[in-house]
């Protein structure tokens, strides 16, 4: 049974190879120690396989910075003081 979804190398989820390749293991239980093991994040289907996200293997592993979408810029004005009165 395969432990991937798609065969796509731009598949929002990895393939089985990609699985294999990660973990350099062949079965899904041992797959799945291999993920926990290295904190990325994963799901078990019903039949046992895994999904894994190509996203999250990025994060884990520390190629792009969060899963946290990124804040939109926000405009930093320099504090006012308030004028000295003249005498």
């Amino acid at each position: 049974m395969a432990c991937g979804l798609l065969t796509s190398e731009t598949a929002v989820v990895l393939t089985p190879d990609d699985l294999v390749a990660l973990t350099a293991k062949v079965r899904c239980s041992a797959q799945r120690r291999v993920l926990e093991a290295l904190g990325i994040p994963h799901k078990v289907r019903p039949d046992g396989s895994l999904v894994v996200l190509r996203v999250a293997v990025e994060v884990a592993l520390g190629h792009v910075g969060s899963l946290a979408p990124a804040r939109r810029p926000q405009l930093r004005l320099p504090e006012v003081l308030p004028r000295k009165k003249a005498l």
